[in-house]
């Protein structure tokens, strides 16, 4: 019983947290701030939602990838039901919006420039025996498309965000 006090205890703040939907002025305020970042992260008590191209109106936020209709696949038959349409995240599910970008670029290029110090240093390390030029061409080529990836890979897990609504105290809207 202990236990689902706390968990109760410690959900109830989140909750309480949730955002009344903005005004009309405090609305084109969150549009401006938001409209120079590429994604947006909404947090509530269901935890952190990354969306692409967010619509931001009364009934809450909405990626403008989610209104997409498009053919589900290559051969649809005429009686395929529709694709369901998710609806926008109500703002009293929502306790923070932030803004932001990943380092996705920035890790693939830091990735492809230490992977080609590594193959060439590994050229140079082991050189080889004929005179094919598979070796030279071939390592450098498969560490430099093997570092872009694997940076890009890490580049895109990391990001940074801002706090956009609720205006951050101490900050002008």
């Amino acid at each position: 019983m202990t236990g689902i006090a706390i968990v109760l205890g410690t959900a109830a703040p989140v909750v309480a947290a949730a955002l009344e939907a903005p005004d009309a002025a405090g609305m084109a305020a969150l549009r401006g701030r938001a409209s120079a970042a590429p994604m947006m992260r909404v947090v509530g008590p269901s935890g952190a939602q990354v969306i692409n191209r967010a619509i931001l109106d009364s009934s809450g936020v909405r990626s403008a990838d989610w209104d997409f209709v498009g053919r589900r696949a290559v051969f649809v038959g005429e009686n395929a039901p529709p694709r369901p349409v998710q609806p926008p995240i109500a703002w009293s599910r929502i306790s923070e919006v932030q803004v932001g970008r990943t380092r996705a670029l920035r890790g693939a290029v830091i990735g492809t420039l230490i992977a080609s110090f590594l193959g060439v240093t590994l050229i140079m390390a082991n050189p080889a025996k004929d005179e094919s030029g598979l070796w030279v061409l071939g390592v450098p080529g498969t560490a430099i498309a093997l570092g872009s990836l694997v940076g890009g890979a890490i580049g895109a897990s990391h990001g940074t965000w801002r706090t956009v609504y609720p205006v951050p105290a101490g900050t002008t809207p």
